[in-house]
């Protein structure tokens, strides 16, 4: 397999002996650019779409992460490796939010190179073209997947593992899980349930257990199908908004709890609910405000503050909007007292 690499690291030694290991343990992969920064490696992604980046976290004027970031926004889809310090591990936790592909520790160690791209090539390499007779396998496996999840053939999901077996040689395991996710996705979708993702790290030693956790998985969602009267995901989104009411949670927030777009999430709740997310957070507001009423301990300025408010003015007025009274006003007339 010819593949390139793109390296971003402000250090011009450590990029040459980056470079030099790689030529020496994986020939077959060729380095295409070399940048100093992430404003670069953004630059050179975008013009020689590189099958792996490989990236120091910190850098002059954008840093790895921040790189990483755009280039998730851009649609931008390369495996990243982040080049990182005994010191960086707060670092490296971000990175994993950013979906990082792999770390390698600096300075880094030629066995580790060696298992990184063993890995990509499990993960990412390509098999030999689909013959006519093996995409026929492949169109049974999917219309096996999606008639075990229809029917609810929980014993015939044990054998997405045998179904691996006959087809590893033609497709790889990450190729095999983005088929079988890309159908369950589209089983969800036809109930009205939006999965909260499949996620592995894979490596060599681990394909029977990431099949295993592929059929535990399609096995829960068919059960959350089953016992699904209500929209698990708004009500999950419904629970963490009051739990989070004083933290004023926005649109944006709530879409990240539940890894959807923004847009998406935002047109998903209104079909479902009847109502905007943020009518929803109003309305939560307001209803705690009414509760912490109760107690006339509290100044009016310190329950706006509990719901969500600096300007207790602001507070009092969409209070008055959704309920006719001012905090004092529902205080006084509806708890009966002073």
């Amino acid at each position: 397999m010819m593949a390139n690499y793109l390296i971003v690291d402000d250090e011009p030694l450590i990029r040459k002996g980056v470079g030099a290991l790689v030529t020496r343990i994986a020939p077959h992969w060729t380095l295409c650019g070399e940048a100093w920064n992430g404003i670069e490696g953004i630059e050179m992604a975008l013009k020689y779409r590189p099958d792996l980046i490989l990236a120091d976290i910190r850098m002059p004027e954008m840093d790895g992460l921040t790189m990483s970031k755009k280039l998730i926004n851009k649609a931008i889809s390369i495996p990243i490796v982040f080049l990182t310090g005994h010191d960086e591990f707060e670092y490296v936790q971000q990175a994993i939010k950013n979906n990082a592909f792999d770390f390698l520790l600096k300075p880094i160690q030629e066995n580790e190179l060696i298992k990184l791209f063993n890995r990509y090539e499990l993960e990412y390499g390509t098999k030999n073209q689909l013959k006519q007779n093996e995409m026929t396998l492949l169109e049974q496996y999917e219309f096996f997947i999606m008639n075990a999840l229809e029917t609810g053939d929980k014993q015939g999901i044990q054998n997405i593992g045998h179904w691996y077996h006959d087809l590893k040689d033609y497709i790889n395991i990450r190729s095999f899980i983005e088929i079988t996710i890309r159908i369950i996705n589209s089983y969800l979708m036809k109930h009205n349930i939006i999965s909260s993702g499949f996620k592995l790290i894979i490596n060599e030693s681990n394909i029977t257990n990431v099949i295993q956790e592929l059929q535990a998985y399609c096995l829960f969602q068919i059960n959350e199908v089953k016992s699904n009267s209500k929209n698990e995901l708004i009500i999950r989104v419904k629970e963490w908004t009051k739990k989070n009411i004083q933290k004023n949670p926005s649109l944006t927030d709530a879409a990240e709890y539940i890894y959807l777009s923004p847009t998406y999430f935002s047109e998903y709740f209104k079909r479902h609910t009847g109502e905007t997310y943020n009518q929803f957070v109003i309305r939560c507001k307001v209803k705690h405000a009414k509760n912490l009423l109760k107690d006339n301990s509290l100044r009016i300025y310190e329950i706006a503050e509990k719901v969500g408010y600096i300007d207790h003015r602001y507070f009092s007025k969409v209070f008055l909007d959704h309920t006719g009274m001012t905090p004092t006003e529902y205080r006084k007339k509806i708890i009966g007292t002073t």
